[in-house]
């Protein structure tokens, strides 16, 4: 395929992922008015009460404390070792295990069990030796089996960077200029959640779909491809390893990502980053 082939079906692609969404709003908009899309029919949103305002902020506050002490549990891998395991644990078995602090721990764990991601088991007893905690099967697949299509816990770690980056958005808003997000954590989480996706969804799913196949047949023949903002490399070296006679470069604006994605360069020819 002519490279000005290949970049057309990419671009048709692209149109179609765009004219899909926009057909899934179309007809989101159309439920909410009612059937037949009369906008006549539409009702109009009951006004929010006080106690609706409240728990909203609520939920809120809850929302990023919670995902907090995901991070922890995630950046610590204890999830990891819980799902190893497969078995019931104590603060002072898990502290002699990993060397962390086992005051520390009784508190992480005990949250987690209040939160609903470890299930507190049936026993007797108070202190730390008698509290025995699991990580259900469920959790453990998405927070800690990065090969599951599931695996679902990658963004957690870019929280308390996005986090901290609030504090900067005041003056922001003032100036008017942008916020770099240059951050390790960052492009450490998007790159876990791309991988995610491009093994699972992108590469044996949607590529064949493209231009009726037609990108596929170039990729295994053998092309140049460019990825504009490739982030810490994940799509390019999972293409690399699936098409071998394609040469595939990267573009990225982000130091932090560029070093990961260079890092982990060794793992696969054909790709080069720029």
């Amino acid at each position: 395929m002519a490279r000005g082939a290949l970049c057309a079906a990419f671009l048709a692609g692209s149109a179609l992922g765009v004219a899909l969404s926009h057909a899934v709003r179309e007809y989101a908009r159309a439920r909410r008015r009612g059937e037949g899309g009369n906008a006549a029919a539409a009702s109009t949103p009951a006004e929010p009460t006080v106690a609706q305002a409240q728990a909203l902020v609520a939920q809120s506050l809850s929302g990023a404390m919670q995902a907090a002490q995901i991070y922890v549990g995630d950046r610590l891998g204890l999830y990891a070792l819980m799902r190893a395991d497969a078995s019931s644990t104590t603060a002072v078995e898990l502290a002699a295990r990993t060397g962390l602090s086992q005051r520390w721990l009784r508190e992480w764990l005990a949250q987690q069990a209040a939160m609903g991601v470890l299930q507190l088991e049936d026993g007797s007893g108070e202190d730390d030796s008698a509290l025995y905690y699991r990580l259900p099967r469920a959790f453990a697949t998405v927070l800690a089996d990065a090969d599951s299509p599931d695996y679902d816990v990658g963004m957690i770690q870019a929280v308390p960077a996005f986090v901290a980056r609030a504090k900067e958005l005041p003056a922001v808003f003032k100036h008017g200029r942008g916020v770099p997000y240059d951050d390790q954590d960052i492009s450490q989480a998007i790159d876990r959640a791309h991988r995610v996706h491009t093994r699972h969804v992108f590469i044996p799913k949607l590529l064949p779909q493209v231009a009726d196949g037609r990108v596929l047949a170039a990729l295994e023949a053998g092309v140049r491809c460019a990825d504009l903002g490739c982030g810490a490399g994940c799509l390019l070296l999972a293409l690399a390893q699936r098409f071998p006679k394609s040469q595939f470069h990267g573009f990225e604006i982000s130091d932090p990502a560029l070093e990961q994605a260079n890092a982990a360069l060794h793992l696969r020819s054909g790709v080069y980053y720029y």
